[in-house]
């Protein structure tokens, strides 16, 4: 129904749904972010205005950061059938945006007790979650070009997976939010603070297939280092 992109949109949805890896991360990011959610939407534990942005940009950034810092190494274990096909990987980049980006309306209905009771705007939703599908999976994303190291799908993870750029992209990622936020609010006041969060988010959404085209061509120039580190690492 959906062509080539739904295809690999399903196929995300089974990576996380039924590979032991995945689904068991899925779950931990999930009981987490409800924990958060319900000790800063009705308890003074994290009460204070810093808290509330770090717990927004980490319930709504968390599943990006788990999955697509690692972008292309769970494929590493059938990177030479996503290969055998003309412009598969572009395909299977717009596929996981369209899916991570849907996958942000959980978080966003889970944090909606905080607007209930006070302890957030929806404007400050509203701006985190386009901030996060405009901005920050734009620079997430990029580690599909260099991620040539591929992670098992059923097997316990070891201290050898993931390197130093991943956590360097996952650090900003969580961290970027809150300082443009603080930034913009400061500058422009708190409802056209998080318009200016919104407004830079829709830009990076509109422009998402100009930025996934240059990611894609970027890493079609490394594909044959790339899949000899995908290959190398799946058979260690």
């Amino acid at each position: 129904r959906w062509g080539e992109i739904g295809e690999y949109m399903r196929l995300e949805l089974k990576m996380m749904l039924r590979n032991k890896i995945c689904k068991a991360s899925l779950r931990t990011i999930t009981i987490l972010v409800l924990v958060f959610s319900a000790l800063l939407s009705f308890t003074d534990v994290y009460d204070g205005a810093f808290m509330t942005s770090f717990l927004l940009s980490y319930n709504f950034i968390v599943v990006g950061i788990l999955f697509l810092s690692t972008i292309m190494s769970y494929e590493g274990n059938y990177i030479d059938g996503l290969m055998a096909r003309r412009e598969s990987i572009y395909a299977l980049l717009r596929a996981k945006y369209y899916f991570n980006t849907a996958v942000l309306i959980f978080p966003f209905l889970i944090v909606l007790p905080l607007i209930i009771t006070g302890r957030s705007s929806l404007w400050m939703n509203l701006g985190y979650l386009f901030l996060t599908a405009g901005v920050m999976y734009p620079l997430v994303f990029q580690m599909s070009v260099y991620n040539n190291n591929t992670l098992p799908l059923n097997q316990k993870l070891t201290g050898k997976q993931g390197n130093m750029m991943q956590n360097i992209v996952s650090f900003v990622a969580l961290g970027l939010p809150i300082l443009l936020e603080k930034l913009l609010v400061l500058v422009l006041g708190d409802v056209w603070g998080y318009v200016a969060l919104i407004v830079v988010g829709c830009i990076g959404i509109a422009t998402h297939r100009l930025w996934l085209r240059n990611i894609y061509e970027r890493f079609m120039a490394r594909r044959y280092a790339n899949m000899d580190g995908f290959r190398a690492s799946r058979n260690s």
